[in-house]
């Protein structure tokens, strides 16, 4: 039943490739730095490669930003931990 399966999957999968490759239409995912338009694959124009390289900026600083966060949530615990500490010492060295 499986083995059916995958063969008339693959069977199929050929079958749609090669009816979209007849009508023209692209069968796979453009490579970076092209878009496809109307079943044309064009290369990406200045504003939307700068709109790209926008995104990714806001993105990784948005990452570093939460790491700076994150850094200093990390900072404040251990201060916290080593304020009680250093209280249990005292109650200790007291006895």
């Amino acid at each position: 039943m499986v083995e059916f399966y995958l063969i008339n999957l693959s069977t199929e999968v050929r079958r749609g490739m090669t009816e979209k490759a007849s009508r023209s239409e692209p069968t796979c995912a453009p490579p970076f730095g092209y878009i496809i338009k109307d079943k044309n694959t064009l290369p990406i124009t200045k504003t939307e490669k700068l709109k790209i390289e926008a995104y990714t900026l806001k993105t990784e600083l948005a990452a570093k930003d939460t790491q700076i966060k994150l850094l200093e949530l990390e900072l404040k615990h251990k201060e916290e931990m080593l304020k009680v500490h250093d209280f249990y010492n005292k109650i200790l060295s007291r006895e």
